[in-house]
């Protein structure tokens, strides 16, 4: 049971940020070059954020290689890419602390998932 409500949460925080990423390409499509820019710099951010997800599923990742990426690449990709990205285009509703809690999410469900403990 407890195993099912963490996948539906995960499924649901991924659909979630599918939908916020769409909303802020909406709302960068009316503005200026600098807002192109720091929307180019959220995508690649975001597949740099997918990319290591997908590595951290793979099935044929060793513990430590999966420990690695998701005690060390995950949250440094993510605090020094993704959050300042996202936030540069700033949705009024969101906030660093919001960002931060939302990855805390993704680092739990994963640490139960696949039994790593980050030091």
């Amino acid at each position: 049971m407890k195993r099912t409500l963490c996948l539906a949460s995960a499924i649901f925080i991924s659909f979630a940020a599918g939908c916020e990423k769409n909303d802020v390409i909406v709302q960068s499509t009316s503005s200026s070059e600098p807002q192109t820019q720091s929307l180019s710099s959220f995508e690649q951010a975001d597949n740099n954020i997918t990319l290591l997800t997908d590595q951290i599923e793979n099935t044929t990742l060793s513990k430590l290689q999966r420990q690695k990426l998701l005690c060390i690449e995950y949250p440094k990709t993510y605090q020094e890419q993704y959050m300042p990205a996202f936030l540069a285009l700033q949705p009024a509703d969101t906030s660093q602390e919001k960002l931060i809690q939302q990855m805390q999410f993704t680092l739990n469900y994963y640490q139960q998932r696949f039994d790593i403990k980050c030091s």
